[in-house]
Parts: structure tokens; sequence; C-alpha cells
């Protein structure tokens, strides 16, 4: 059930809906995510570099990704 609701997260994210997609991407992690998976949220450094350095580095550090 995570994967849909991470890859919801990443197209809200590429849209600017910067609450929306954490929300997304929190239930993912909440539905068992395997924290590697999130290694697609790098995609996103050079489109939303605000969203990434505030966000996802954060994110990713915290599980160790």
């Amino acid at each position: 059930e995570w994967d849909a609701y991470f890859w919801q997260g990443m197209v809200y994210a590429s849209l600017g809906r910067d609450e929306e997609a954490r929300n997304a991407i929190e239930m993912a992690i909440s539905k068992d995510l395997p924290p590697v998976l999130l290694s697609p949220l790098r995609w996103l450094e050079q489109d939303r570099p605000e969203f990434y350095a505030g966000y996802v580095v954060p994110l990713l550090a915290r599980f160790n990704v």
C-alpha cells in the first residue's frame, strides 16, 4: 500500500504542493515503505531545491539513506 502514497508524494512535490507531498510521503513511511526506496526523492534536488533542502535532506538523514 505504501507505493501509491510515495508516488503521489513525488507528484505533489513536483507540482509545488509541499504540504500534501510531505503528508503523502509520511503516510508511505507509516505503511512500511523500505527506507532505501526514499532515494528517488533525490530527483527533486534540481527542480525543487527548497523542498529538497528543507524536507528531503532531513528525511534521508533520519533514515540514513
